[in-house]
């Protein structure tokens, strides 16, 4: 099997703006992608990839079976990964990862303990790496108003997220279009369910006025 010279640190970066730029992806979708990069890492970076249900899903915190082959799909249509499903469960099955080649796969002039420890701090640095992914209140308003929302439901989710430090569940919210679509459908929900109280209670109303009516008259 044939091995690639991959730059772990530059793949890795590669990954953030590949997935600060897909809309489609959701956090566990994301957290399948970085497992999967681990465990690219962990085989020294063959070009195709005998893959571990079990032990991806531990990676992943994932404990559905159904959840876990829909992330794989997600991945694939999102173009991050070629999934290559086996129908025998003795041989498992196969990934390959769409990435640009020209930018991970270098020729490395420093060690590998030396990239680990590049690594390492670029992934200390989580602050940096969350103000480069908070969205700016303007860009908010624009996605709200540009999928037929309000200017003040948008300022409503984005004060609701910078309190919350952008985060969801204790994790980063990496992209942020994800939540903020659910919000707005969440708002539509709740106002026809409002709407259709408010009917149902001035239909009781008009009725019970017309019944005393009656046993006045």
């Amino acid at each position: 099997m044939k091995k690639l010279n991959i730059n772990f640190v530059s793949l890795f970066r590669n990954a953030l703006q590949r997935i600060s730029l897909c809309d489609t992806l959701c956090f566990r979708d994301v957290s399948m992608y970085y497992s999967l990069l681990q465990y690219w890492n962990k085989y020294r970076f063959p070009d195709v990839l005998s893959i571990n249900r079990q032990e991806l899903m531990n990676y992943a915190k994932i404990r559905s079976h159904n959840t876990y082959l829909k992330s794989l799909h997600n991945l694939q249509d999102a173009g991050f990964i070629k999934y290559y499903p086996s129908s025998n469960p003795s041989f498992g099955s196969k990934i390959s990862f769409c990435v640009d080649m020209s930018i991970v796969c270098q020729k490395l002039t420093t060690s590998r303990h030396s990239s680990d420890i590049a690594l390492s701090s670029l992934l200390n640095n989580s602050k940096l790496e969350q103000i480069n992914q908070t969205p700016e209140k303007k860009e908010v308003i624009e996605y709200f108003i540009s999928n037929s929302s309000t200017k003040e439901l948008a300022e409503r989710f984005f004060n609701l997220n910078e309190s919350l430090g952008w985060k969801s569940n204790g994790q980063l919210i990496v992209n942020w279009k994800p939540f903020a679509n659910n919000y707005m459908k969440n708002d539509k929900a709740r106002k026809v369910t409002g709407s259709s109280r408010m009917k149902r209670q001035g239909s009781s109303q008009f009725d019970s006025g017309n019944f005393k009516t009656l046993g006045h008259e």
